[in-house]
């Protein structure tokens, strides 16, 4: 059993760090789940305030509010017992009102935490904090000329998580910066990088079920890889968030998406190693993650995929408005993305794998693609049974056959916009029919617009300007933006708003 002290000072103070982090000091020790601390108050409290008390219950709080932690710091009350710097199973807080340098000889601190621990397994057994009532005057409302007890409590409580005292000029704001001074109440509140430091300490990971509050996965004190012990499902209005550098292993489950967010924070440092699935979700994103196994949207609506990566296939069935940016998908049995049935924004998509379909639209699809890069396919892009799309301009490189339209049914077609287009098969146009009627579908209204290519002889009248080949241009890219805004601010998209713009765009060419 070994026995320290963590000192608040008025004055400089040197500290050993054992673990040092950019944003916050971790000392090698902590309290397991198994034994967080119960505190007790001295009875006597500080006859400087009136709500010493409370202040400290919400001091307890503000460290208990942090998500992904095990963190349970209990209030226990009031107790006789005043031996505040004596190992005896009672974490203690008390006011010293005489004799402080008997206890602490020297030190001029506010407040001193002393712990007991294991030098070995470093876990911590008791921790009891003493204020200063000797030296300071204390409030319980941020008085100026006394001490604020909820701002020195939260931070003394950062010691007892094994959070070191900070004195870079970057960290006055932090609750454990290791100065104070009267009237403070900036401490109540815990800045990130104490959030991070707790997360780092005390972290626990909600590891199935239905996620019951919006988590943060790190790395921690117990390493970078996080496995699952069941389905994990992310709902409506919570969010996963993934630190660089975590690692998370779903076995057998998979991680379903039903309205929340996956959001990692870099998609080259961080795996998830299993399959995810949009399960008739409603306004849910995957973004910055790098996935081992299959990504699939099921039913659901404005779901979205954003810089992601996956060496398996991405199936999207039955999902309108769906968005596909910045991805990689490099499947090599049989297709890196299906659409079925579906309307999805695809832009910034890769696949340079050898295999069958870079991308394949079926069953009444609607693509709109931009800035593809298709490598060392049968079928780059392959479209079937009453799909139609938009193409933009794409890398095509090795494959069979770039772009394959094999879609029948009236008012369906592929188009391709390009100043220097790929080979095309099939029913790929140019310039759709000039008997495609107005319809408020958005595809049919899109295809009318946007397959222009003012490189290609007789797609566009010879009395066409310049200027208005750019005007038209710019129409189409304008209402593009307009409905990619929509679907990322889950805003709703009335394609027959604009049908006038494609109007005015299409007569542009006349």
């Amino acid at each position: 059993m070994y026995k320290t002290n963590k000192i608040l000072f008025t004055l400089c103070v040197i500290l050993i760090f054992f673990h040092n982090i950019t944003g916050y000091e971790y000392n090698g020790r902590r309290f397991f789940k198994s034994n967080m601390p119960t505190f007790y108050v001295n009875s006597s409290g500080t006859p400087d305030c009136v709500n010493e008390f409370q202040a400290i219950r919400n001091a307890l709080d503000t460290w208990n509010a942090v998500s992904t932690t095990y963190t349970n710091f209990q209030y226990g009350g009031t107790t006789s017992n005043s031996n505040a710097s004596s190992y005896d199973g009672t974490n203690l807080m008390i006011w010293l009102e005489n004799n402080w340098d008997t206890h602490f000889p020297g030190s001029n601190a506010i407040a001193v935490n002393t712990q007991w621990y294991n030098t070995i397994t470093g876990q911590m057994y008791e921790t009891d904090i003493s204020f200063n009532g000797e030296n300071y005057t204390w409030s319980d409302n941020g008085s100026p000329g006394k001490y604020d007890v909820q701002n020195i409590a939260t931070h003394e409580l950062g010691h007892s998580i094994s959070l070191n005292d900070l004195y870079n000029s970057d960290d006055t704001e932090k609750t454990m910066y290791g100065y104070s001074s009267s009237g403070e109440t900036k401490k109540r509140t815990l800045d990130s990088d104490d959030i991070n430091g707790i997360r780092y300490v005390l972290f626990e990971a909600q590891i199935s079920g239905l996620l019951s509050e919006d988590q943060v996965w790190v790395v921690n004190l117990d390493g970078n890889t996080i496995n699952l012990v069941g389905n994990l499902t992310i709902p409506s209005n919570r969010t996963l968030t993934i630190k660089s550098g975590v690692t998370v292993n779903l076995g057998t489950n998979k991680l379903f998406l039903t309205g929340g967010d996956v959001d990692g924070e870099n998609e080259a440092t961080i795996s998830i190693n299993g399959d995810i699935k949009f399960d008739n979700a409603l306004y849910s994103s995957l973004e910055g993650v790098t996935v081992s196994g299959q990504i699939e949207s099921s039913s659901g609506y404005n779901n979205k995929i954003n810089n992601v990566t996956t060496d398996e296939r991405i199936l999207w069935n039955s999902s309108n408005n769906g968005v596909i940016l910045n991805v990689t998908a490099n499947h090599t049995d049989k297709y890196s993305l299906k659409v079925y049935n579906s309307s999805v924004i695809i832009n910034d998509f890769e696949s340079t794998s050898s295999s069958k379909y870079g991308i394949y639209g079926s069953s009444t699809s609607s693509l709109d693609m931009e800035a593809l890069s298709l490598e060392e396919k049968t079928f780059a892009i392959q479209t079937t049974s009453s799909t139609s799309g938009t193409i933009y301009i794409g890398n095509f490189v090795d494959n069979d056959y770039d772009v394959w339209d094999a879609g029948s049914g009236v008012g369906y077609y592929l188009c391709f916009w390009s100043d220097n287009p790929p080979n095309l098969y099939g029913n790929v146009y140019y310039n759709p029919p000039s008997s495609q009627s107005s319809s408020s579908n958005l595809a049919e209204i899109e295809n009318k617009g946007q397959a222009i290519n003012k490189t290609t002889d007789n797609l566009y009248s010879d009395n066409t300007s310049d200027t208005d080949y750019n005007e038209a241009l710019n129409i189409i890219k304008l209402i593009k933006e307009k409905k990619r805004l929509a679907v990322e601010n889950e805003e709703k998209f009335e394609p027959s708003d604009y049908l006038a713009d494609y109007n005015n765009a299409i007569d542009k060419f006349k």
